[in-house]
Order: structure tokens, then C-alpha cells, then sequence
């Protein structure tokens, strides 16, 4: 009963209002289209038939001209139109996580974007679960889980998304060690390590300082408490001195048994 009633709230302000002016625009067609078939005005002398015939002896015929025809196929789309978003958004708020990470070359911050779908608001919540190395060991597990700080929001501030607002969460930053050779050229800094973008504390993954430059592997888990939604993405980063963020980052699929991702052919040492 409740969504049923927040259907017709969302169908009566998608129909009478409108959330964009595209959407605006097409209403006010349909009012005009609806004016001219209730009111019956004369178009043209041509005449136009539409036959229906639902079962054996129940059919719909209507004898009208080709522009009333034509206008309430219009009107009957726009109907349709309308109730499947209206029934759509009545479901709530659904959270949406973005599969790639966006890169921030100014910063060398790896940001995931965080939306919904349907109506109302949501607060998300982004938290780094844990960290592994390519060979699936733990780093950093007594300090998990880390919750992560959203871009352009103060520390302890989550945003609130709707479902024309999105935000970017940070998940990691990458560190770098200059290069300085006396009397010689500039050198390309060298990736040394990552720092998760945590809200509270920021831990650093020493990739260099602890055993090499090794790859690791970051699990996110982005929730709501408006809704049961809870998305979790694993993304594996590689140091790339050539790379405009010292790293490149790509989203890995998990091994159903291990529960540990799984890292590309193309990229295995």
C-alpha cells in the first residue's frame, strides 16, 4: 500500500510538474493534444480509423482525422511513459556504484562515484574492508576497515545524494619518491606506495618500503543506512612510473571459493 501510494505521488508529479524541461515541454504538448481531443476541433477532411479488437467480439473502432489519431498515440505513450518511471522511482532510493575508478591527475586521487536511483535521499557510507597483496596476503588488517572521505565534503560529513546528485569517494592516493640526479636531467618520480583516503586516518600501503613494488588489491564496501543496498568492488593497483598517476588501477572480478580477487592474465608477473 505504501509504494502504491508513492506510485501515484510520483506519476502525479511526473504528469502535473515535471522534473526537467524536456520533460515540461512534453507535458505541454500533451495538454494541447489533450485539449484538441476533448474538444473535438475540426483538423482536416480526411478521415483516419483505429480498430482494436481485444477478443472475438469486443473491438474498439474510432473514426477520427489522422492529426487526432496521430495526437493521442502521443498522448497514450507519454501515459506509459510516465506510469513505468513513476513505478520505478516509488521503489525508494537504489544505490548505484560506479564499476572504474575515476583518476585525479592534479591530486594522484583514485575517486569512485557513488549515485542512486528513485526517489528520495540516501547517505552512503564508503569503507575500505581490506588490502591484499598479489598473492592474496593480508596488509594493514589491524587497522581495517577504513572509512573513506568524499570529495568536497569536510571531515566527518557524508553527502546526501538524490537522484540528480552524485559524489565521488576517495579511495586511494598514490605516494611518490622524487628522482634527483646532480648535473643531470629531471627524472620521472618513482611510485613507492599508496595511501588510503580514509576519513579519520589515512594509512599508507609502503608497497616499496615492504618487499618491492608489488601490486595490491583494495576491497570497497559502499552502503546506505536508508536501505539494505550494500555494493562491494575490489581494485587492483600496479605501480606504472609512466602512468600520469604513478599507478593503473582496474577493477577485478573474485574468486567465489577464496573470495580474494582475481588478477588479469595480461598482468600477472
Amino acid at each position: 500500500m505504501r509504494r502504491l501510494l508513492s506510485f501515484f505521488k510520483q506519476w502525479w508529479y511526473l504528469v502535473a510538474i515535471g522534473d526537467t524541461w524536456a520533460a515540461r515541454l512534453v507535458r505541454w504538448i500533451g495538454y494541447i493534444a489533450v485539449v484538441v481531443l476533448v474538444a473535438g476541433l475540426p483538423v482536416s477532411q480526411q478521415q483516419a480509423w483505429l480498430y482494436v479488437e481485444i477478443i472475438p467480439g469486443l473491438a474498439l473502432r474510432w473514426a477520427t482525422s489522422p492529426e487526432r489519431l496521430t495526437l493521442a498515440i502521443l498522448v497514450f505513450a507519454y501515459v506509459l511513459i510516465t506510469l513505468g518511471a513513476a513505478w520505478v522511482r516509488s521503489n525508494g532510493p537504489t544505490l548505484t556504484v560506479a564499476a572504474l575508478l575515476e583518476e585525479d591527475a592534479d591530486t594522484l586521487v583514485f575517486r569512485l562515484r557513488v549515485g542512486i536511483n528513485g526517489s528520495g535521499t540516501a547517505e552512503p557510507i564508503a569503507l575500505v574492508e581490506s588490502i591484499v597483496d598479489d598473492q592474496g596476503q593480508p596488509i594493514l588488517a589491524a587497522q581495517m576497515p577504513v572509512e573513506l572521505q568524499w570529495s568536497n565534503h569536510p571531515a566527518g560529513e557524508r553527502p546526501k545524494l538524490s537522484r540528480h546528485v552524485t559524489a565521488t569517494v576517495g579511495v586511494a592516493v598514490a605516494r611518490d619518491l622524487p628522482i634527483k640526479i646532480l648535473g643531470g636531467p629531471p627524472q620521472e618520480p618513482m611510485p613507492i606506495g599508496l595511501r588510503i583516503h580514509g576519513m579519520y586516518h589515512a594509512p599508507e600501503v609502503d608497497t616499496l618500503l615492504r618487499g618491492g613494488n608489488r601490486r595490491v588489491a583494495i576491497r570497497v564496501i559502499v552502503s546506505t543506512r536508508q536501505t539494505s543496498d550494500a555494493e562491494t568492488r575490489w581494485f587492483g593497483f600496479t605501480p606504472d612510473p609512466h602512468a600520469p598517476m604513478l599507478y593503473t588501477a582496474a577493477t577485478l572480478s573474485v574468486d567465489r571459493r577464496s573470495g580474494l580477487p582475481i588478477w588479469p592474465v595480461e598482468a600477472t608477473r
